[in-house]
C-alpha cells in the first residue's frame, strides 16, 4: 500500500484496523495507513473436488461472499460478491482482490482463497451543525484559524474532532483564501512563531512530504516554496507549514504554531 502520515498520541479506538477471519477465528490487528482492511483466509481440502461456499459475517456493515467451485474442464474458480452500504464519508470506491492457489499431494487436494477489501479513509463530515467558528467560502469549502498555539500532532487532532483535517493547499486561489482569512484574525497565544500556520502534510517514511492520506506534495495543486526552504534546518524538521506570504516552509513538529482546519465543500 501507499505510504500514509501515522499520528500519535490518540487512543487505539481512533485508528482505523484490520480484521483477519478465518473458518474458527477473528484477529484485530490495527493498521497505521488509514485503510480498512478486511483479509479473509480461507482454506478447504478435498479429494473430489466438491463445491463449497464461505459467506463472511458482517462487520462494518457490509457483507461479503465467496464461492468456490470445480468446471468441467477440471479448474477452479472463484466468485465474489461484495455489497455495503453508502456512506455521507464514503471517499472512494471499495476494491476486492482475490488470490486462488490450489496444491496436491498425493490424492488431496488444497485449495487456498485469499481475498482483501480495501476500503479508503472515510472523509471526514462537515462541521456538526455548521459550526458557526467555520467560515464558508463559495467555491472552496469550510475554514477556522486556530489561534491557539499546538504541535502538529496536537493540531491534527482537533481538526479530526471538529469533522474536519488540517488545511491542504491545492490551488493559487485557495492560498489567498488561506492569507485572506489569517489577515484578517488577531488575538492569536502561545504562539511560537506568528508568520506560520501548520498545514496537513508532514514527511512519509521515504522524506517526501504527504497529505494525512498519503497524496504526494507534489500532487496537492500547490508547491511554491519560500525562499531557501525546504532546508530541514537541524535534520528534523519532518511538518509543513506556510509562511504570511504564501511560501512553503518545512517546520518542527514539535513547535506550537498556530493553525488553520477546513472541510471541503
Amino acid at each position: 500500500m501507499e505510504d500514509h502520515i501515522k499520528p500519535v498520541e490518540r487512543p487505539m479506538t481512533n485508528k482505523q484496523h484490520c480484521f483477519e477471519i478465518s473458518a474458527v477465528q477473528l484477529r484485530k490487528m490495527v493498521r497505521a495507513e488509514g485503510f480498512l482492511c478486511i483479509l479473509l483466509w480461507l482454506t478447504s481440502v478435498s479429494a473430489s473436488g466438491p463445491e463449497s461456499h464461505c459467506v463472511s459475517s458482517k462487520p462494518a456493515g457490509f457483507e461479503f461472499s465467496l464461492k468456490s467451485s470445480r468446471n468441467n474442464t477440471g479448474h477452479w474458480t472463484a466468485q465474489v460478491q461484495l455489497e455495503h452500504g453508502v456512506r455521507h464519508e464514503d471517499n472512494g470506491p471499495w476494491e476486492v482482490s482475490i488470490e486462488h492457489i490450489t496444491s496436491k499431494c498425493e490424492d488431496s487436494e488444497t485449495v487456498r482463497i485469499e481475498a482483501t477489501v480495501i476500503v479508503p479513509p472515510a472523509r471526514p463530515g462537515p462541521p456538526q451543525r455548521l459550526r458557526q467558528d467555520y467560515q464558508i467560502i463559495p467555491g472552496h469549502g469550510y475554514y477556522k484559524l486556530h489561534t491557539s498555539g499546538k504541535t502538529w500532532n496536537q493540531a491534527f487532532w482537533t481538526c479530526r474532532d471538529e469533522g474536519t483535517h488540517l488545511v491542504v493547499l491545492n490551488s493559487v486561489e485557495e492560498v489567498s483564501v488561506v492569507k485572506s482569512i489569517w489577515e484578517k484574525t488577531h488575538n492569536f497565544s502561545n504562539i511560537e512563531y506568528k508568520e506560520f500556520i501548520f498545514l496537513g502534510l508532514r514527511r512519509g517514511t521515504d522524506g517526501s512530504f504527504i497529505t494525512y492520506t498519503g497524496v504526494p506534495l507534489n500532487e496537492t495543486g500547490y508547491q511554491v516554496w519560500a525562499k531557501n526552504e525546504p532546508n530541514n534546518a537541524g535534520g528534523d524538521e519532518s511538518c509543513l507549514s506556510m509562511t504570511d506570504t504564501g511560501g512553503l516552509n518545512d517546520a518542527y513538529c514539535e513547535r506550537k504554531l498556530a493553525f488553520m482546519c477546513e472541510r471541503e465543500l
